[in-house]
């Protein structure tokens, strides 16, 4: 699922989310490995086309794999796009899946 932060609602939001939902619960149904990763790009380009104007683009993922071989993560880097609604700064990709 890709997705694309609207303007005044922040992705830190669903991060924070995030947070509070995995400190309820408890620590024996973690058991799997989680991974995260942080990256700054010369350009983000995509299917040939730069989504940060040939700018830098700062971009990070966090990823978790269960011991039963399901996975989930978000993946988010800056852009610089104008849109149907108005501009966009941020994508935000989640997944979810099974190995």
């Amino acid at each position: 699922m890709d997705s694309i932060a609207r303007p005044g609602k922040s992705p830190t939001a669903a991060f924070r989310a995030a947070v509070v939902v995995a400190c309820l619960v408890p620590s024996h149904a973690w058991s799997g490995e989680l991974s995260a990763t942080v990256a700054v790009t010369s350009d983000y380009v995509y299917r040939g086309q730069s989504l940060t104007d040939g700018n830098p683009a700062l971009q990070a993922a966090v990823d978790f794999e269960h011991e039963t071989g399901l996975f989930a993560g978000a993946w988010a880097s800056t852009v610089n796009l104008e849109n149907f609604g108005g501009r966009r700064d941020v994508e935000l990709d989640w997944y979810l899946g099974y190995r």
